[in-house]
């Protein structure tokens, strides 16, 4: 499945590095870089950099993001229509060191990519989940069955849930459905048991 928007979860932000994990070999773009050293990244930022990008709109760009963790909730918000509806000649990539810090109708629309030193069992994950969205009552009780025979932990249950709604933000047949596994996502930090987050999941795609 392709993103224009991808988030990259590395401990390294080295803009080359960042590249070359998100396969962007090809060097006949222009590059924007956003970032702070202030632990902060503000609306006005974010703002200045969106009016950077309308005003080349026949170059190829690419718009980097470093440390986005450290957007505010309102610099968030004002990214969200360009990760929803980018123009073509956009590439945007979100650094970040802590996923949990970006709003959940953000990471829904983007393409995860873990450095390597983020959890090997982050490849597992999307294997197993791989499609679905698509698979019958049966066959989704199966899969999540299978997962939850094993201790998870929390980031491990999030990107289960995360796969599942990078299927759903590409599949208009079930856009409904991102709203209920949002809820999902969020009920993790709040201790609710796995078991009743998927059940609730599965649930979800009954009615």
């Amino acid at each position: 499945m392709y993103y224009q928007s991808k988030i990259i979860i590395s401990k390294n932000n080295d803009i080359n590095h960042l590249k070359k994990l998100a396969g962007l070999t090809d060097n006949n773009y222009e590059e924007i870089v956003l970032s702070s050293d202030s632990f902060k990244i503000g609306i006005e930022e974010v703002q200045n950099a969106i009016q950077k990008l309308s005003k080349k709109n026949e170059q190829v760009l690419l718009f980097i993001i470093q440390n986005s963790q450290d957007l505010t909730t309102e610099a968030q918000n004002s990214l969200l229509k360009i990760v929803e509806e980018p123009n073509k000649n956009i590439q945007i990539l979100f650094h970040t060191i802590n996923l949990d810090k970006l709003l959940i109708t953000i990471i829904s629309r983007c393409g995860t990519i873990y450095d390597k030193f983020q959890a090997v069992e982050s490849d597992d994950i999307d294997h197993e989940f791989k499609n679905f969205i698509n698979l019958n009552y049966k066959e989704k009780r199966n899969t999540i069955e299978k997962f939850l025979k094993e201790d998870h932990n929390k980031n491990e249950i999030k990107k289960c849930i995360l796969v599942i709604l990078n299927q759903l933000a590409k599949s208009p047949k079930f856009i409904n459905k991102i709203e209920d596994l949002e809820k999902a996502y969020k009920a993790v930090d709040l201790n609710v048991s796995s078991k009743l987050i998927f059940d609730f999941i599965i649930l979800s795609f009954e009615d």
